[in-house]
Parts: structure tokens; C-alpha cells; sequence
């Protein structure tokens, strides 16, 4: 599933961030928990998803109370993604909502 700078394979449960063509791509890390949330995010791109939509859409269950424990997954899913190259502001902050990952790019 291309999303911008990135090629997310659900199958394979692997992000790569892909870099400029003189560089190859790069490997990104991710817990389960991150990779539920930038798939839900990718998914859904260009719409903001609340927290508690991340959760159930991204994790497969709901449970109210935890919706403020996504901003942290979100804040290590954002420096994981930079450290690998990816834009600064691809997951962008939606005040009053939630999250939504940005249009922009070549997907």
C-alpha cells in the first residue's frame, strides 16, 4: 500500500520509507500497536481519524479510556519515520480530532 514516501506491506507487516532514487529505501521498525496506527491512518488517508477510530480501526478492539496513550505512540511513530527519512509532517495533527496523514506525495 504506497502512501506517500511510504510502501507499507500488511502482508509482511513492513514500512519502508523511500528515499530520493539515488538512495535506497529504508527499513522502519515498528511495534504491532505503531504499525496498526499508520495503517489505519493509510487507509483512511487524507481524513482525520479520532483517536478512539485509530484504535478500533488499527488495533481491532475499543476500549474507552486509552485514547490519550495514542498521542504517545504516535510522537514514537513520527521520530521512527524521520529518523528514516520520511517528511517531518506526514502525520499531521488534527486539533479537536485527532490524527490524519497527509495527501501529498507520489502514491
Amino acid at each position: 500500500m504506497p502512501a506517500g514516501d511510504l510502501l507499507i506491506d500488511v502482508d509482511a507487516h513492513r514500512v519502508e520509507v523511500r528515499g530520493p532514487s539515488s538512495l535506497p529505501s529504508q527499513t522502519v521498525h515498528l511495534t504491532p500497536t505503531e504499525f496498526g496506527l499508520l495503517q489505519a491512518l493509510a487507509e483512511h488517508r487524507g481524513h482525520a481519524l479520532t483517536r478512539l477510530e485509530m484504535i478500533e480501526q488499527g488495533l481491532g478492539y475499543s476500549y474507552e479510556g486509552i485514547e490519550r496513550t495514542v498521542d504517545s505512540h504516535i510522537r514514537n511513530l513520527r521520530r521512527k519515520l524521520a529518523e528514516a527519512g520520511a517528511s517531518a509532517d506526514l502525520i499531521e495533527t488534527v486539533f479537536g480530532v485527532g490524527y490524519r496523514l497527509a495527501e501529498g506525495g507520489d502514491s
